[in-house]
């Protein structure tokens, strides 16, 4: 089935997971081997190890390295991500000048520097960022929650994280 697909023009793969303690059993050992026998009297098919496909797929679909976020001037800090918290650049200007290191040139850097820096507001700012997610369609507020409240707006602000950098990255 695999191989017919793969013919199709459509790369198929298939992983086999072995077990030290159950594929050393001779009738198991027996069965692995038939079914590599079988495999390899195709034409087309690869039996790599892991750091084979490890370094297949690293040489043919290298990681794409997006800015390095703890590089950035405060401004360029500040104007990249300012999106993120609608009506609340004071938050992309105050995480601007934050320490930085290479740990925040991902997502999950960015969005810890954010989060951070919105966590330490006041309640009335953030009170006033959760009226601006809600006015652009989100369900962020609850009434008397501040925290999950605050847990609302920051999923919120991830989701527009990631598409934010989707773009610009």
């Amino acid at each position: 089935m695999l191989y017919s697909e793969g013919q199709d023009g459509a790369a198929r793969m298939m992983s086999i997971g072995l077990h030290c303690r159950l594929i050393d059993r001779p009738g198991k050992l027996a069965g692995l081997k038939r079914f590599v026998d079988n495999i390899g009297g195709y034409n087309d098919v690869w039996c790599p190890r892991r750091i084979d496909i490890a370094e297949h797929w690293q040489a043919r679909h290298p990681p794409v390295r997006g800015p390095k976020v703890h590089t950035l001037s405060e401004k360029e800090f500040a104007g990249r991500f300012a999106e993120m918290f609608p009506g609340a650049r004071w938050v992309a200007e105050r995480a601007a000048k934050t320490e930085k290191g290479p740990a925040h040139d991902c997502l999950a850097g960015v969005r810890s520097l954010l989060c951070r820096t919105f966590r330490s507001a006041t309640a009335a700012e953030q009170q006033a960022v959760g009226a601006e997610f809600e006015a652009l369609g989100f369900d962020v507020v609850l009434a008397g929650d501040r925290q999950a409240t605050r847990r609302n707006i920051e999923i919120a602000a991830r989701q527009r994280l990631a598409a934010i950098l989707n773009e610009k990255m």
